[in-house]
């Protein structure tokens, strides 16, 4: 009965480890960036603005409410797109900011907007560097497969 329960145990155990990394796949229809924290900054919640030209054609926002609302340095977030909401086949311009929950909520801009050209299925990496709210930046854009 114990050799039972301890298979069951562990099969449950690898059954969920196995469904937290494929949440962080990309289905083939989508784009998956993922923004790293590598800042000492308290960060709680991040927005991703997306424009065709100068147009803004959409925004998400994101925070992190797994384990407690901070996103800890080393943590990501990750923002899903679908090719319904934007055209993978256009250079999109993306700007990402900060919601600063510890200012009152201020929106406050990373960085400068970035092109990049979307490829359906694919996981882009950003990184974010800094240590106070006015000089965090963006940077390490990798694609992924």
């Amino acid at each position: 009965m114990k050799r039972l329960l301890l298979v069951v145990m562990i099969f449950l155990f690898l059954a969920a480890c196995s469904s937290q990394e494929k949440s962080m796949e990309t289905a083939k229809d989508t784009v998956l960036i993922e923004v790293k924290n590598s800042t000492e900054y308290e960060i709680y919640s991040l927005e991703l603005r997306y424009y065709h030209t100068d147009t803004l054609f959409g925004s998400q926002q994101t925070m992190k409410a797994e384990d407690g609302p901070r996103l800890r340095k080393g943590e990501s977030l990750a923002f899903i797109l679908e090719e319904s909401n934007l055209n993978f086949e256009q250079e999109v311009f993306f700007e990402l900011a900060l919601i600063d929950v510890l200012n009152n909520r201020k929106r406050v801009v990373i960085g400068e907007k970035f092109p990049l050209t979307l490829k359906k299925g694919k996981r882009y990496q950003l990184k974010l560097t800094g240590d106070a709210p006015n000089n965090l930046a963006v940077t390490g854009l990798e694609e992924e497969s």
